[in-house]
């Protein structure tokens, strides 16, 4: 418990000097990291140590007797395991609600966010079981799923603004979306309009908003960062990732001029053609 312990007091300190450091960018960016790494590493070393306490007694809590739940939840006591869930996911919800963020800061607390509610769905149940005559920690294991589901609707509201903020940064206003299917239709529907106002705009002004967003967003945070994160977190299925990256096809293909060289193949294979055609005319014998 003492590197969780040491995590902690890290996590304090960097969160004080970022505090103190706004007006340096490049500084500020690296204690956001620092932040968001003791904030994940400390998560894990929590539920790696609850996982060795249950190893210890090698069978389900449901099989265990009374003295035996009494045994593991006096260690859970002396290390602190309730108290420090808590105190992740408060820190966690502090770092979410006090820190400058850049999207794609966003996208990573939703994949730690996921990763975290992972470990304590497979938890709580079993720590319920063993504090089941014991009302207070029962209390306790109820707040640590209310906290959880208050971090889970922060974290949900902040990826989708974050999301739909990096796609303005891009060039592209989309109607508002607050989830996975609202996003996928909305993004969906303005390639659509996009490849069907394709009389109503100049060529290289239609050509120049999608190179504008595939340069700035798209292949550097959206389809390599935001894409399987969403995945990862639930918030996007695999078919909607597949349509939304179909619908950027679309969109490349419909602003992408035709080669020249193309044009003179269809030429080409025309003259082909039509050279067949009227040599075998040539060649049909004549009726006699």
């Amino acid at each position: 418990m003492g590197t969780i312990k040491t995590l902690t007091e890290s996590f304090a300190l960097t969160k004080e000097a970022a505090a103190k450091d706004q007006a340096a960018i490049d500084s500020l960016t690296s204690l956001v990291s620092k932040l968001r790494q003791n904030l994940s590493a400390r998560d894990n070393l929590i539920f790696a140590l609850v996982d060795s306490l249950f190893l210890q007694y090698d069978k389900n809590v449901a099989s265990m007797n009374d003295i035996e739940k009494q045994g593991i939840s006096g260690k859970f006591e002396r290390q602190n395991v309730l108290s420090n869930i808590k105190k992740s996911i408060a820190d966690n919800l502090q770092f979410l609600e006090s820190t400058n963020l850049a999207p794609n800061d966003y996208a990573e607390i939703a994949r730690h966010h996921q990763q975290f509610a992972s470990q304590w769905k497979g938890l709580g149940p079993k720590l319920a079981n063993i504090y089941l005559s014991g009302k207070k920690k029962k209390n306790e294991v109820a707040l640590i799923d209310s906290m959880l589901s208050t971090w889970s609707a922060k974290v949900d509201i902040s990826t989708w603004k974050a999301l739909g903020s990096l796609m303005s940064k891009g060039g592209v206003q989309l109607k508002p979306f607050s989830n996975g299917d609202e996003f996928t239709a909305n993004f969906s529907e303005f390639v659509r309009n996009e490849i069907s106002n394709a009389n109503q705009e100049l060529e290289d002004v239609r050509a120049k908003r999608y190179n504008t967003f595939n340069d700035m967003v798209w292949k550097t945070d959206i389809n390599p960062v935001w894409l399987p994160v969403l995945v990862e977190s639930g918030k996007i299925t695999a078919s909607q990732k597949m349509e939304i990256e179909k619908q950027f096809d679309l969109w490349h293909s419909a602003v992408t001029p035709v080669s020249p060289y193309l044009y003179g193949l269809i030429a080409l294979v025309i003259v082909i053609v039509l050279w067949s055609v009227t040599r075998s005319l040539r060649k049909k014998p004549r009726p006699a």
